[in-house]
């Protein structure tokens, strides 16, 4: 199953998404990590330094952007010279490597659920539900942050489970590394990593199995967790206990301040502050009705077993229960905090674990406890088969997904296509249309106009040639606008522009408008 969930993802959706607005930063992060690398070596009088140097790239300690760890990408560096031969097969490599990774993650998943559940129709079920929860589906091909850490989430719990059953090197070794790589890619991970090791101690000695070989087979992971999170994160070189200070307080007190729509309002660090309620609502409205739901019921059949037997329900169900709360307690600490949070909760991706070990575990109850277990079976392939239509359907615009519960007028209530993805598809259209002609193109708010640059690096060489961007949109031929960003950055030049330019083309996803392009009148 994992092999054509593989290939599907390869063949389908491989080269349909365009590039996030943050990759070219992230890939520079990359970049001033190598650089890092070299200048602590004191490698400075290489070919490769002078490449990097002549490119503008600085090193990972003066990078304000030094708290986004890009471990796992060292052995894409490559795309460093790609990109400067052919930006569009560049692109196509770093998001094909992105999309291996969150297989892994989802292998992860799967093993784990069977590992747990004795029915592996929980495990089959649970990771096709979200594979195709659409969002994921759509992100685990470009979005090389967040998505990522949900899949180092995912190998925490898989190795530290693997780990409570065998104390063995192996599994030491294996926890120990994807802890060390999920505390590079945020410090968040650190935490959940810490949890689960925890949860893993307290076990081991109340199982009567923790003796003088496991207290040295947990002193190393530890040390070797640390060992390796600090060879493979130059950026705390000049201490780590300064570095993760700074991480910390950089995650309670993100420097970002600009503007979030939430419920048709625009909130702001500064001046009204962030909404507690913006997080919780747009993670239950941008998940499946189905999975909600699931979720639901899983809590609560956690919650019975832990009350009725709580000594029998340690095993299993507190490991569950420890892997959500691993993940709940920083989303709730963000709530409280008032924590800046925007394009969505995608920077708390990793809480759809959380999200789905809930859901394994409804879909358990439903199998134990239903009398028709072929019905319920049937049901939820039915579910699963939905949700691959609705990606289907909505391909490649699914990412801009909300469920029934944002009821209507989300183009004006909520962010769809915050990284302005359609536009790839937007310059393909034009083109198309243009028959070879050469083309201007211009938009009407800033971070618009980062997106018509970011996809130009999604478009083929000899079609991008044909493109030109007009910073001043009144000298465009076309304009290609993103309705969200328009209500939010530019109302009036967007209410003008819907008068007097004739609108050519609509994208849309969901039933929802998430881009539209209009054209000059002559």
């Amino acid at each position: 199953m994992l092999c054509v969930l593989l290939i599907f993802g390869f063949i389908f959706g491989g080269f349909a998404y365009g590039v996030h607005l943050d990759q070219d930063a992230e890939q520079l992060i990359l970049y001033s990590n190598v650089k890092g690398y070299l200048q602590h070596f004191r490698l400075e009088h290489t070919g490769l330094y002078a490449d990097l140097d002549h490119a503008g790239v600085i090193g990972i300690e003066e990078n304000i952007d030094k708290y986004n760890g890009m471990a796992i990408y060292y052995p894409m560096f490559f795309v460093f010279y790609l990109n400067q031969k052919s930006p569009y097969i560049g692109n196509i490599i770093w998001q094909a490597y992105i999309y291996l990774l969150c297989m892994g993650g989802l292998t992860a998943l799967f093993y784990l659920l069977r590992d747990i559940f004795p029915d592996r129709r929980v495990a089959v079920l649970g990771t096709l539900l979200y594979y195709f929860s659409p969002r994921m589906f759509a992100e685990s091909h470009y979005n090389n942050k967040d998505m990522i850490l949900l899949s180092l989430t995912l190998g925490i719990l898989f190795f530290g489970r693997k780990l409570y059953q065998e104390v063995r090197w192996k599994w030491v070794i294996l926890f120990a590394v994807i802890g060390s790589f999920a505390t590079n890619a945020k410090i968040i991970g650190a935490f959940i990593w810490g949890m689960i090791g925890i949860y893993v101690l307290i076990m081991l000695i109340m199982d009567h199995r923790f003796h003088w070989e496991t207290a040295v087979k947990m002193i190393l992971c530890i040390g070797l967790w640390f060992a390796v999170y600090r060879i493979i994160t130059p950026a705390s070189a000049s201490g780590v206990i300064e570095f993760w200070k700074y991480l910390i307080d950089s995650a309670k007190n993100f420097w970002w301040n600009d503007y979030v729509l939430f419920r048709g309002q625009l909130y702001n660090k500064t001046t009204t502050g962030m909404s507690r309620a913006y997080l919780p609502t747009i993670i239950l409205l941008t998940t499946p009705i189905g999975i909600l739901g699931l979720t639901i019921l899983g809590g609560i059949d956690m919650v019975v077993k832990i009350v009725g037997n709580p000594r029998e329900a340690a095993g299993t169900t507190g490991y569950i229960v420890t892997g959500i709360a691993a993940c709940l307690i920083p989303v709730i600490y963000a709530v409280w905090n008032r924590t800046p949070d925007y394009n969505g909760w995608r920077h708390f991706y990793f809480f759809y674990a959380a999200i789905l070990l809930g859901a394994a575990q409804g879909i358990s109850f439903l199998l134990q406890r239903g009398k028709k277990q072929k019905a319920v079976v049937f049901l939820m392939g039915g579910y699963c088969l939905l949700l691959a239509g609705s990606v289907l359907g909505n391909h490649p615009y699914e990412y801009a997904f909300y469920n029934c519960l944002a009821g209507k007028q989300v183009e004006t209530n909520y962010e769809l296509d915050y990284w302005d993805m359609a536009f790839k598809q937007a310059y393909e259209r034009i083109l198309d249309r243009t028959e070879g002609k050469d083309i201007s193109v211009g938009t009407i708010s800033n971070p618009a106009y980062w997106g018509l640059e970011a996809q130009l690096y999604a478009i083929r060489g000899k079609q991008r040639m044909r493109i030109s961007l007009c910073e001043n949109w009144n000298e465009a031929e076309y304009l290609i606008i993103n309705p969200t960003y328009a209500y939010m950055y530019a109302a009036s030049d967007y209410k003008w522009i819907k008068q007097e330019y004739k609108i050519t083309d609509q994208i849309q996803s969901y039933g929802n408008v998430i881009c539209e392009i209009y054209q000059k009148v002559q």
